[in-house]
């Protein structure tokens, strides 16, 4: 309770340094967008120098309202499936004329797991959004320590600009394309039977396309704090690399500062486990999906959205591979790290037995700890590049099977 009060009376603050911090302040368009897509319940203030969530109750925040609103609202089409599920079979023969039992469970299972999958997500947040304010003070102060002249500034601007490109590209890419798809959808299968007076079956698929699309956009916060460790990774290895002058002290100043990110790091896996674990799951189902939708409109010989279909695929790979590529960047850059500390520890020892001058140097040599590589797993998985070629690897394998239980399937 008390730590609640203060929470209250004190805001969290990002850095305060003279400086503008880039790590920080690029957070706001990711958070923005996650706010946006019902992923992110949290307040927050941005100036032109920080960001800082707003430890307001949920009641009087405006993305935890429109969280509980995409809820339910997303359950709304849970309850239409008995309703409609003569409709969606008599429209089957338009998009498959063999297999159509296939055809139909693979989009019912497709539908069951992109209603629950979010709303699981979302629920995660929600009552998790407590421990990010804390998780979000020690990640600045993490932050704050890569705001001197000892760090290439330049990466960091580099870093920013990337960033807010990547964001913005997928952002607009994956609105435009999810807009076009929903739209030739339902001219197709729904507006046509509009002047039935068929509003019920409409508005579930405008829910459904809206709760995908939304969806998708799941990922943004993990890659943008994967991404930012990747880059203070990068830091302390070029700060290693530059050591001149006091080497000594200047490694164990570097390995500290390893020692702060690792606690970070654990800090945010034990976070996000599981909401990391619900949206790898549905981005695999949603891929999985995407291929098939992409099989049957190219033998139905709609090549528009056969296009659409396979542009929505390569933008949801290339979201992953941005996650994964980043966390194997960690992994990468923290072990030629460790290797890096052991090497200078070895020659700074070799320097001072020549000189014979062991003193306080080989004694705060000798007290560094030994470092392990920084790796981004849980239980059920390891983020990094092998999880999304073993996603690859199932989708092309159930493609096979799928395909071949259709062709086996006479309905």
């Amino acid at each position: 309770m008390q730590k609640n009060l203060h929470l209250q009376n004190n805001p969290v603050k990002s850095p305060s340094h003279p400086q503008k911090s880039l790590i920080t302040f690029c957070a706001n368009l990711p958070f923005r967008i996650l706010q946006l897509s019902g992923f992110f319940p949290t307040s927050i203030k941005s100036s032109s120098n920080s960001i800082s969530p707003l430890p307001t109750p949920f009641y009087l925040s405006l993305p935890a309202i429109w969280l509980i609103t995409l809820i339910c609202i997303t359950l709304f089409p849970l309850f239409l499936v008995s309703l409609t599920y003569t409709q969606e079979r008599d429209e089957i023969p338009e998009f498959v004329m063999q297999g159509r039992n296939t055809f139909l469970m693979i989009n019912v299972f497709y539908g069951v797991a992109s209603i629950f999958c979010p709303i699981l997500s979302r629920l995660i947040l929600f009552l998790s959004r407590k421990k990010f304010a804390t998780f979000w003070q020690s990640f600045c102060l993490l932050v704050e320590k890569f705001q001197t002249d000892n760090f290439d500034r330049s990466i960091q601007i580099k870093w920013s600009r990337n960033c807010w490109t990547k964001f913005v590209l997928h952002g607009t890419l994956h609105w435009i394309n999810s807009i076009l798809q929903s739209i030739l959808y339902m001219k197709q299968g729904v507006l046509s039977k509009f002047d039935d007076g068929d509003i019920l079956k409409f508005w579930n698929v405008w829910i459904f396309s809206l709760n995908s699309v939304l969806s998708c956009f799941a990922l943004h916060g993990l890659i943008y704090f994967v991404a930012s460790y990747e880059l203070i990774v990068t830091l302390l290895l070029q700060s290693l690399s530059n050591l001149r002058n006091d080497k000594a002290l200047r490694v164990q100043e570097l390995v500290e500062v390893y020692i702060a990110l690792d606690r970070n790091v654990t800090e945010f896996l034990d976070l996000f486990a599981k909401y990391l674990n619900i949206n790898i799951m549905y981005l695999f189902i949603y891929l999985l999906y995407v291929a098939y939708s992409s099989y049957s409109l190219i033998r139905i010989k709609e090549y528009v959205l056969f296009g659409l279909s396979v542009t929505q695929m390569v933008i949801g790979v290339a979201s992953l591979y941005w996650l994964t590529s980043c966390a194997s960047g960690v992994e990468r850059g923290s072990r030629q790290f460790c290797k890096r500390v052991k090497f200078e520890s070895f020659e700074i020892s070799k320097k001072s037995r020549a000189v014979g001058g062991a003193g306080l140097v080989m004694e705060n040599v000798e007290r560094l700890p030994a470092l392990d590589p920084i790796k981004l797993d849980n239980t059920l998985l390891t983020l990094d590049l092998r999880l999304l070629i073993s996603i690859l690897a199932a989708i092309a394998t159930y493609m096979v099977v799928i395909v071949q239980f259709q062709a086996m399937d006479s309905s």
